[in-house]
């Protein structure tokens, strides 16, 4: 009989749960330091540049400065989609580098030129620059202001005297509306003449009216404005070495502008909108003695337009005559023309599209605009004068004008 074999003892529960705990607890533990070392490390950037600390500011890492990478990125992520991060307004400025030039914050420094290959153009020297002074305030001054209802003769000045009438006016106020005279060195300013004649009135009844009469010498006249005249401006035989300025005439039914005194002058920045003769140089036959020879007269920075009148002197109505009546006999004054733009729509009915040449001082950049039919009837000298058909010439020249001197 074989002997009993001991009983088995019951399985060691306790002491495979205590080998188990021996092989896990170490795992464990470096499990734990793993998670710790992950949660206390700074934050870094993620996928897009987004920096955590935008959306953990709680971390304990994120209110302490961080080092910047000292390694720049040889490749950054050019990605267009990547959001820009707006500095923090508590931040310190950050010093620009010191190799770069300072940047010089005086506001009075003028602008740079957009285009330096551009070269500035430079004015004539010998050209002087529109004149917007006006008359001088150092003497006798006369101010005329409001709607007058009677002519303004005053020919008995003594002293050499100043006229403010950029308020006044005259409208209808009968011929010859304005005389003035005597002393020498005086200035007139501004007014309105409108002479309101009907276009009825034949031409020898306008050849009979001027608008503005000048007795004096020296004499200045500035920022007229004129309309529906005979003669617009008559200058008289003591009207020597006058200055005709920023004028603005229309609808002139005979000379815009009469020196038949053949005096030394000038007429500079002025607007004639409608002559039926621009510019007269040339005495009547009741005056034997004007001589103009040794005379100047300068038109500069000037535009000029014939216009077709309701009466004429000769010819068919309506029509007009010529830029320049000049003296037939050698006692003009010579004549300077540069920087002008003219304009005419038809063949005159009254002389030629001429400029007289043998009296012609000093001749430069000067165009015409040709408006009528055929070929420009006249000739002019091609060194001192163009000739366009262009519409747009005239009138880029009459918005430069009105922008600068800006009357109706």
């Amino acid at each position: 009989m074989s002997p009993a074999k001991p009983p088995t003892p019951p399985p060691d529960h306790d002491g495979r749960r205590s080998t188990v705990r021996r092989r896990l607890l170490p795992l464990l533990l470096a499990i734990l330091v793993v998670v710790a070392g992950l949660a206390l490390a700074p934050p870094d950037k993620g996928k897009g540049g987004k920096d955590h600390c935008a959306t953990r500011p709680d971390h304990p890492k994120c209110d302490q400065p961080q080092d910047p990478d000292p390694t720049p990125d040889p490749d950054p992520d050019p990605s267009p989609t990547a959001e820009p991060t707006e500095p923090d307004p508590t931040d310190p400025p950050v010093d620009p580098d010191p190799t770069d030039p300072p940047v010089d914050p005086d506001p009075t420094d003028p602008p740079v030129d957009p285009d330096p290959t551009e070269p500035p153009v430079d004015p004539d020297p010998t050209d002087p620059p529109p004149n917007l002074e006006g008359c001088p305030t150092d003497r006798r001054v006369v101010t005329i202001s409001g709607a007058q209802t009677d002519r303004w003769h005053d020919r008995d000045i003594e002293v050499p005297t100043s006229v403010d009438a950029r308020t006044a006016s005259w409208i209808e106020v009968g011929d010859d509306p304005i005389r003035i005279g005597t002393a020498a060195d005086m200035c007139w300013q501004g007014g309105t003449v409108d002479g309101r004649y009907p276009d009825s009135d034949t031409w020898d009844q306008m050849h009979d009216r001027a608008g503005f009469s000048i007795y004096a010498p020296d004499f200045t006249l500035l920022d007229l404005r004129m309309h529906n005249q005979g003669d617009a401006i008559n200058l008289k035989d003591e009207a020597s070495n006058f200055v005709l300025r920023r004028l603005h005439l229309s609808f002139i039914r005979d000379d815009c502008i009469e020196n038949d005194a053949l005096h030394t002058g000038v007429l500079e920045d002025s607007f004639l909108d409608g002559c039926y003769t621009a510019l007269s140089a040339r005495r009547s036959s009741a005056d034997p003695e004007s001589d103009g020879r040794g005379n100047e007269w300068t038109i500069r920075r000037s535009l000029i337009r014939l216009q077709p009148m309701p009466t004429v002197y000769k010819g068919d109505a309506p029509g007009h005559g010529k830029f320049f009546k000049w003296d037939k006999i050698g006692l003009a004054p010579n004549l300077s023309v540069y920087d002008n733009v003219f304009r005419v729509d038809q063949a005159p009915t009254d002389g030629e599209l001429l400029v007289p040449e043998e009296y012609l001082e000093t001749c430069s950049n000067n165009v015409v605009v040709w408006l009528g039919e055929g070929d420009f009837p006249g000739e002019l000298p091609e060194e001192c004068f163009t000739i366009t058909r262009d519409r747009a010439v005239w009138d880029d020249a009459v918005a430069e004008w009105t922008a600068a001197y800006g009357t109706d």
